[in-house]
């Protein structure tokens, strides 16, 4: 049981803050993090095991190194299994490969009026990046901002099934990777169950807004798009 409210770290070379036993009931509260002379494998905050009952809120996590192209590596890890977890206006910038980076399995994650900017670099880099072929259950990501990210605002490994994925009244804008630049990527072949894209808005996109590689099951609702390579690109194999 952890409660931090209103620290500042700076300039942190690896882990400015690290959990690395089982990570249950932490709330971290007003909490400033940057990286402007720091290490370019900075991870911001890392949840090296499993993560239940975490609230992070009005939290910025800046990996922008001063004058250097190499940045920090992540805003958030979730490395293990994560439960009941709330991230409320947070922040991530300039990160190299992805703002909050979820390793496996996922049931009961809210991302609620976030924002995920300039984080990838060199093609590659997310946003937020679902990785590995696992289960995730009632994951409710609303209104959030994902801007200037490189690969894709958010990306979503479709391998396992996922279900209850609700993606509300977000925005989705300028993309950068000319290989990629997605809003939203569906990613690999498999069987997403159960997932809502709704009232969402796309624009200035490099490529596709959504980009879904072969989920089925999928509401797309209510959404627009302004000035994107395509707007959904529906691929099936």
């Amino acid at each position: 049981n952890v409660s931090m409210d209103g620290i500042t770290i700076h300039d942190a070379e690896v882990y400015p803050l690290y959990f690395g036993g089982a990570a249950s009931e932490i709330e971290l509260l007003n909490g400033t993090f940057d990286n402007f002379d720091g290490g370019v494998n900075a991870q911001m905050i890392r949840f090296h095991n499993t993560a239940t009952d975490v609230l992070i809120e009005d939290t910025d996590l800046d990996t922008d190194i001063t004058d250097n192209n190499n940045d920090g590596n992540y805003g958030i890890v979730f490395a293990n299994a994560i439960t009941d977890v709330t991230l409320r206006r947070v922040t991530t910038n300039g990160a190299d490969e992805d703002g909050v980076y979820v390793h496996t399995t996922t049931t009961n994650l809210l991302i609620d009026d976030c924002t995920f900017t300039n984080d990838g670099t060199s093609g590659v880099g997310d946003g937020i990046e679902f990785y590995n072929n696992v289960a995730r259950t009632n994951v409710v990501i609303t209104n959030s901002t994902f801007d200037s990210n490189v690969r894709a605002g958010l990306v979503i490994n479709n391998t396992n099934p996922t279900t209850e994925f609700d993606i509300n009244n977000n925005i989705f804008s300028n993309t950068t990777s000319a290989a990629a630049g997605r809003g939203i990527w569906l990613h690999a072949v498999g069987g997403v169950k159960d997932i809502s894209i709704t009232e969402n808005v796309f624009y200035n996109n490099v490529g596709a807004g959504i980009y879904n590689v072969s989920a089925d099951d999928v509401l797309y609702s209510q959404n627009s798009f302004y000035n994107n390579a395509e707007g959904y690109k529906i691929l099936h194999r």
